[in-house]
């Protein structure tokens, strides 16, 4: 199975538990691939993944959207991209990077298949 990979698309959006990380709105950086059959696109854009089209998809989606955990972004992320994409696995990593102090980044990853 061949991958469609999208590797740190840049996305603010209000994420966080704590009461002021929702008044501010936070650097996110996502992480997607998407299991499909890449080698039959005969070099026509309708017959594969429009990249373009699904990074505005994800990007215009979390920017809307207020979320308490990553988790829940990468879920809802991989959800949106299933329903819109119709691909059977995709895997998103969100990473929020200086979430800690101490570490250069923070990320989970989340497979539907």
């Amino acid at each position: 199975m061949d991958q469609l990979l999208v590797q740190g698309l840049k996305v603010k959006t209000k994420i966080g538990v704590h009461a002021w990380e929702q008044q501010i709105e936070q650097l996110l950086l996502i992480d997607i691939c998407i299991l499909t059959n890449l080698q039959n696109s005969q070099d026509i854009l309708a017959n594969t993944i429009d990249y373009a089209n699904l990074c505005d998809l994800v990007t215009k989606s979390v920017e809307n959207h207020s979320f308490n955990l990553i988790e829940t972004v990468a879920t809802h992320v991989a959800a949106l991209i299933q329903e819109n994409v119709n691909h059977q696995t995709v895997t998103v990593t969100i990473n929020k990077p200086g979430a800690v102090g101490n570490a250069n980044n923070i990320a989970v990853t989340i497979t539907i298949e």
